[in-house]
């Protein structure tokens, strides 16, 4: 068996990557399709309008990875901030993945919190896409790289 060598995360802010979306979406790792039906239930249940990220917002989410980052000793090799998600890229480290996860998603809602947003930040759940590689790896950096700005 190959040695995972890092993972690409991605965290959808609360209420912004419904299920049944046109974009599609993910479940059980298999990519599913836009569904109209599934999306009005998912939207129906929403308990606040979607988080949509500011610029200001951005920019301390992403001084907080980083800072949850050096705290666990993981190394990240590209992060997007964006206004709906968060890609990272980064090392495997010799802790489960949910629980690097729960670290960022954590400390990035507390500090979200102090500056007066109310309620979720994040989703539920998130996505993790595996790499076993230098190739796979760089893919994913490259991916980060050019997703979105700020």
């Amino acid at each position: 068996m190959d040695q995972l060598i890092g993972y690409m995360l991605t965290l959808p802010t609360y209420g912004s990557w419904l299920q049944g979306g046109d974009k599609g979406f993910v479940k059980s790792g298999v990519v599913c399709g836009s569904n109209p039906r599934l999306l009005r239930a998912n939207v129906k249940n929403l308990q606040k309008p979607p988080v949509k990220l500011t610029l200001s917002q951005k920019q301390v989410i992403r001084v907080e990875i980083y800072q949850v980052a050096e705290i666990i000793r993981q190394e990240i090799y590209s992060l997007a901030v964006c206004s709906n998600h968060i890609h990272i890229v980064a090392n495997n480290i010799d802790t489960e993945i949910s629980d690097v996860v729960s670290y960022y998603k954590r400390r990035t809602s507390y500090v979200m919190k102090k500056l007066g947003v109310e309620g979720k930040i994040w989703a539920k759940g998130y996505d993790d896409r595996y790499c076993y590689d230098q190739e796979s790896l760089q893919a994913r950096i490259d991916y980060v790289e050019r997703h979105c700005e700020g």
